[in-house]
């Protein structure tokens, strides 16, 4: 995650701030109203503070290290005590892109606020890191290659939005539409020619899903070359139905090797 957000920064000329959201010591102190102990309420904020002195030390070597790996990229340490999903929504209403690490926990309750505050509370567009490392071809090329997963929402549209300060610089855009939908096809052909207005070098695809799924079909599509940067919406239909049958969007921050640039 760290490194993929420092080649964002040097690619757009940006600041980074590395965000460090954690659960103050006196929330603890609720347990009063349950019936907790004094020795019960005592070891649950000793528990708290040592949590949070681990994390916050985990935290602060992300941020060195990539002080000392990125001198010409200006970067900021902010921690911030409160609900998580609250602190990242609220952080991310003055920044221009959230970059988060791959949903490898993500079924953890930490990682299900992250992910909600990004995602759905932000309204910014969230960059995620793959799942694996970062090869150098793929650092050197990022966003060489633009695949656009496109289906005709509002979703989608507003990701194309997040993605085209990259298209001038990109050797390809491509719009790729999985399974014959006539609709989207041809919203397809129209965004191609927006993206060419901002100057994108720009093609459109359909491709049949088979027996591998809309996701799976992106994601290989997205793995064949390094440096390709995925681009989709998130969250098309209803987030509980996500969860409880699955859908695209799960499944591509559960398995994505590539950088997936999404927006809700």
């Amino acid at each position: 995650m760290a490194k993929l957000a420092s080649d964002v920064a040097k690619k757009m000329k940006a600041d980074i701030e590395v965000l460090h959201p954690y659960t103050p010591y006196y929330d603890v102190i609720t347990a009063v109203g349950i019936g907790g102990s004094p020795a019960q309420i005592n070891s649950d904020i000793q528990n708290a503070k040592t949590k949070f002195e681990t994390e916050n030390a985990q935290a602060k070597q992300v941020y060195y290290e990539l002080v000392k790996a990125n001198a010409e990229v200006k970067t900021e340490f902010v921690e911030m005590a409160g609900k998580t999903s609250e602190i990242i929504t609220q952080r991310a209403f003055s920044s221009d892109l959230i970059v988060l690490g791959s949903a490898g926990s993500f079924d953890s309750t930490f990682w299900r606020d992250v992910y909600d505050g990004a995602l759905i509370h932000s309204a910014r567009p969230v960059l995620v890191a793959p799942s694996v490392p970062i090869t150098a071809e793929a650092a050197q090329n990022f966003a060489s290659d633009v695949l656009i997963a496109w289906n005709g929402t509002a979703e989608s549209t507003r990701a194309v939005s997040a993605a085209e300060p990259l298209f001038a610089d990109a050797q390809q855009v491509r719009f790729l539409t999985v399974g014959d939908d006539k609709k989207k096809t041809e919203s397809a052909e129209q965004m191609t020619q927006y993206a060419k207005l901002h100057g994108a070098n720009t093609t459109t695809h359909v491709i049949e899903a088979g027996n591998n799924g809309v996701a799976q079909v992106l994601l290989n599509d997205a793995s064949a070359k390094p440096g390709t940067l995925l681009v989709m919406g998130a969250y098309s239909h209803a987030r509980w139905r996500e969860r409880v049958f699955g859908g695209v969007t799960e499944h591509v921050l559960h398995h994505a090797d590539v950088p997936v640039l999404m927006s809700h």
